[in-house]
């Protein structure tokens, strides 16, 4: 039977050495949260162990998000290898595996793994890479802009961003508020501007 996020989240978690777990839960403290959610009270994270955490992960942000919160903070330690295994691993978004699908995204494969498989669209399923290796953000928003996917007003407030990775997280937060044609548009816009960040995300 596949495993669930949660199970997935504490298996990467479990491969932390002691340090890096002290790490992960200082910076998830102080990480950058969608609107809507807050940290985890830091009581509640200082003798939690990775199963607490995985727990605490899941019912506090759900399934999705707390995967991509987790994938986040590994990259950011770097723990890269421990995230990679875990994207791999996770149900494709982060959701519940579905029985018996072998969905499709913008015509490319799903991912899949152990914990199951699907078809979420790449903007979702590379959320966490996009925003801490995408460097080619600027030449995105003009090809948005002249697309009309963003108004001048998103423009302007976007392109004086800093850090890069907050424009990109802000970025990619707005577009996956618009949709999916939105969510097609970004893509393209991505894959013209950096051809090789995209092939080299999606041969992961």
């Amino acid at each position: 039977m596949p495993r669930t996020v949660r199970q997935c989240i504490v298996e990467a978690l479990e491969n932390l050495g002691k340090s890096q777990l002290r790490r992960f839960k200082e910076d998830l403290s102080e990480a950058q949260y969608r609107p809507g959610f807050s940290a985890i009270p830091r009581g509640r994270l200082e003798d939690a162990d990775a199963q607490d955490l995985g727990r605490l992960l899941v019912s506090t942000y759900r399934d999705d998000y707390a995967a991509e919160l987790t994938l986040e903070v590994l990259e950011g330690l770097p723990e890269r290898e421990v995230a990679d295994s875990l994207r791999r691993n996770l149900p494709a978004g982060g959701q519940a595996p579905k029985t018996g699908s072998s969905g499709s995204a913008g015509g490319r494969a799903a991912a899949t793994g152990p914990c199951g498989s699907g078809g979420a669209h790449p903007v979702d399923r590379y959320f966490a890479q996009i925003v801490q290796q995408f460097h080619s953000t600027d030449m995105v928003l003009d090809e948005l802009l002249g697309k009309g996917v963003l108004t001048a007003e998103h423009y302007d407030r976007l392109r004086v961003k800093a850090p890069r990775q907050e424009k990109n997280r802000e970025l990619l937060l707005f577009i996956r508020g618009q949709g999916l044609e939105a969510k097609e548009q970004l893509w393209s816009a991505m894959s013209e501007a950096d051809p090789y960040f995209v092939g080299n995300v999606t041969r992961q």
